[in-house]
């Protein structure tokens, strides 16, 4: 009788190191997907930690050498990647983090290989110095633009500022209340 309703696995389903049909990710593991339920997720929440953690040491970096050789000793030294040694009978990881994704077409979770784990720290970082410069460029620009238009030769009237309608309402204000208080005391 020829099974008619699973798909035949493809040559990367075959290497992939699955987990259970009925696995549920536990605290202890590095969900690989995109949206909100995978950012909130305690095994991702942590990731991001370590991820933060060692930026500085991963910029420090000068060679790809040396990258290549940071992002290992960082998986290492914070138990990413296990091996099967290291799960409990349900099949979750005991002592270390480890990297798992869905595959829609099994409806199954499975292991990330070592490279692929390897893969997804040296992302992860290169991703967010990228965002921290791109946020340290933006407050720059943003602080050139209240400066020239603060220095600029037609003079500064406050116009072009981003907070100056905000700074002219508070002090409107304080005015206003001042003079009601000066109102209720002289009658």
């Amino acid at each position: 009788k020829q099974n008619m309703l699973l798909p035949r696995p493809s040559p990367q389903q075959h290497r992939r190191c699955y987990l259970p049909q009925e696995y549920t990710p536990s605290n202890n593991d590095i969900l690989c997907g995109r949206g909100h339920i995978y950012s909130k997720h305690k095994g991702n929440t942590i990731f991001a930690r370590i991820v933060r953690e060692n930026l500085e040491h991963y910029r420090k970096a000068t060679t790809k050498r040396e990258k290549t050789d940071m992002v290992a000793s960082i998986l290492r030294n914070n138990n990413c990647v296990c091996s099967s040694v290291d799960w409990d009978h349900d099949g979750d990881p005991k002592n270390c983090l480890r990297f798992v994704k869905h595959d829609p077409e099994a409806d199954q979770w499975y292991i990330l290989s070592m490279q692929e784990a390897h893969e997804k720290m040296s992302h992860a970082i290169r991703d967010a110095i990228r965002s921290s410069t791109q946020s340290n460029n933006n407050n720059e620009k943003r602080r050139q633009r209240q400066r020239s238009w603060r220095s600029s030769s037609v003079g500064y009237d406050g116009e072009h500022d981003p907070n100056y309608r905000r700074q002219k309402k508070m002090q409107r204000l304080r005015t206003s209340s001042i003079d009601r208080k000066s109102t209720r005391l002289n009658s």
